[in-house]
């Protein structure tokens, strides 16, 4: 539902917000626009959903969110439109207290480096969901033996990869064997043969679970190579909030990386970026610089 030039003009939710807060401090009664603020809180959301992930959009849902707090789904949705905003600590603010909620919250917390929240999100919430997402945070925790009898029972492909990281990472890859004929599709077969495998392409599976500190445990171990330390200088960039000492680290990380393979043209890309973030206009110019040679064949 896209509203029209003629219908509630986007000032409202600005107005509704307020309307709220007065309600809160006892400035005015709510009982009179209750079904409103019900039908609004609706439609607020009904039109973020269409649109591009804009301030406006946000602000709609945000109000929907305000004006229905015991809707679990505008609170998904407004999480979600936070995930992709890259603020997790927001989405997890917003997120309520249902199983599918906590579990989602406890993935998010591990992504922020916080995984004794994440273990306390799910705590009482049973199923494989949960498992997993414990193990994970288990994983993140140094907890290796936690980590792998919290999913050793379990035989969903979700939780078959969940055991592989948790083996590897505690130096029993060799076990991963009796786990792929285990698997249902082709696709977590080879990803576990990955896991299996070690070094750069474990860690790299690991990253993608968002399990960052196991992921530079695991790297520490690796022999050095331009995908470690690119990999390294990525899982600089995810940590939140971003930071000048996260930043400098994953400059740190790209730099020793270019130094093993100079002709690596993504990772000139990525240390680019990473000087613009760090204001390092020098450093900007010197690697465009040598884009242009790479991508013109000069080097």
């Amino acid at each position: 539902m896209n509203r029209s030039a003629t219908s509630t003009p986007r000032f409202w939710p600005y107005a509704i917000l307020a309307y709220v807060a007065a309600v809160a401090v006892g400035t005015v009664s709510a009982n009179p626009l209750v079904n409103y603020a019900h039908d609004q809180a609706a439609s607020y959301a009904a039109d973020a959903a269409h649109q591009a992930a804009t301030t406006t959009s946000l602000l709609e849902l945000q109000t929907a969110q305000v004006l229905d707090p015991g809707n679990p789904n505008y609170r998904q949705q407004l999480a979600d439109r936070y995930v992709a905003q890259g603020e997790l600590d927001q989405a997890v603010r917003v997120l309520g207290g249902t199983a599918g909620e906590g579990i989602r919250k406890a993935g998010l917390l591990i992504r922020l480096g916080k995984p004794d929240a994440a273990i306390m999100a799910v705590q009482g919430v049973t199923g494989t969901d949960t498992a997993v997402v414990r193990s994970q945070a288990y994983l993140e925790e140094g907890r290796g033996a936690d980590a792998r009898s919290a999913v050793q029972d379990l035989s969903s492909d979700t939780a078959l990869l969940q055991q592989a990281l948790a083996l590897a990472a505690g130096s029993k890859a060799a076990d991963i064997a009796a786990l792929i004929p285990q698997a249902d599709s082709a696709t977590t077969k080879q990803r576990l043969r990955r896991i299996q495998s070690g070094g750069v392409a474990l860690a790299q599976e690991l990253y993608a679970g968002g399990l960052y500190q196991t992921t530079e445990r695991v790297l520490a171990t690796t022999p050095d190579s331009s995908a470690k330390f690119g990999l390294l200088a990525h899982v600089a960039l995810s940590k939140q909030p971003v930071t000048r000492q996260n930043l400098l680290a994953a400059q740190t990380a790209a730099t020793q990386g270019l130094k093993l393979d100079p002709a690596n043209l993504p990772l000139r890309l990525l240390l680019a970026d990473i000087d613009s973030q760090l204001g390092d206009q020098a450093g900007v110019a010197n690697q465009q610089r040598l884009i242009n040679q790479l991508q013109s064949g000069k080097i």
